[in-house]
């Protein structure tokens, strides 16, 4: 609670993925960081991930936690599917701007 109440700013999440030449998801880390204009820090955050597949069926990868101590989180699944789309904070539960790189899917 401390992390979020006394200090100020914006957390960024970007997510880092590598796939398969079939589109599936072979690694998946999920980036923070903060913005460098504020006394901001890094802050814990559960967020779901909703996974889509080539015909748009929606996977839910739920309970992820964002530590506060490292930048990089890790990112458990088990899809063995090409996807088509990721929509990191799906629930808007976390507090971030989300960062994409769409010229990687």
């Amino acid at each position: 609670m401390d992390s979020w109440l006394t200090t100020k700013g914006i957390n960024n999440l970007e997510p880092i993925i590598v796939y398969n030449p079939d589109k599936s998801i072979r690694s998946f880390m999920i980036k923070q960081s903060n913005e460098k204009t504020t006394n901001n820090r890094l802050r814990k955050q559960i967020i779901d991930i909703a996974v889509y597949d080539q015909n748009y069926n929606k996977f839910i990868i739920g309970n992820v936690v964002i530590n506060d101590n490292n930048t990089l989180s890790k990112v458990n699944h088990n899809f063995t599917f090409p996807v088509k789309a990721i929509l990191i904070n799906d629930n808007d539960y976390g507090y971030a701007k989300i960062r994409y790189d769409i010229s990687t899917i």
